[in-house]
């Protein structure tokens, strides 16, 4: 991919970009930094991405650029998973009502690989194709973080 080429899709993305970074780091000068950082790798390394998939690829550096800058809170890698909640009608319930301020506290609490497919898959609509891809696992393995990070945000939102 030549810059020229990166640029025409940073410029269409990054406002996504920027919505990616802000949800995975809880400071907005903090996502600015790491869109910035992201676009500084991206840019030096170009002609490293086939240009099948370059947004997935944008937030591929983004996501490995921020679990090795931005610490993760271990204490949410060992929360137990709660999985009391399992009737869909109760997530239409409760977006119905929740304000945003306590989605992004709810958000915050998930795990890392939990958040990282919410994000990705429900706020940014990216594909699950394009996400797996990003996070170097299987499409299966996408949709399980999705459905249990779904699971974690309803009984966050629900303890609010």
């Amino acid at each position: 991919m030549t810059k020229s080429e990166l640029e025409t899709v940073v410029l269409a993305n990054l406002e996504k970009l920027y919505r990616v970074a802000r949800r995975m780091v809880s400071n907005p000068a903090d996502a600015e930094d790491l869109v910035g950082a992201t676009l500084i790798t991206g840019f030096q390394l170009c002609d490293k991405c086939d240009g099948r998939f370059p947004l997935a690829w944008l937030v591929k550096i983004m996501l490995n650029h921020s679990k090795r800058t931005y610490r993760i809170d271990k204490r949410n890698a060992e929360r137990p998973l709660l999985d009391s909640v399992s009737d869909p009608s109760v997530h239409e319930k409760f977006m119905s009502c929740i304000h945003q301020a306590d989605i992004s506290r709810a958000l915050e609490s998930l795990p890392w690989e939990y958040r990282e497919a919410v994000v990705l898959c429900d706020i940014e609509e990216i594909a699950y194709k394009e996400v797996a891809l990003v996070l170097e696992v299987p499409i299966g393995t996408v949709k399980s973080r999705l459905s249990r990070g779904r699971k974690l945000l309803i009984a966050a939102l629900a303890y609010e």
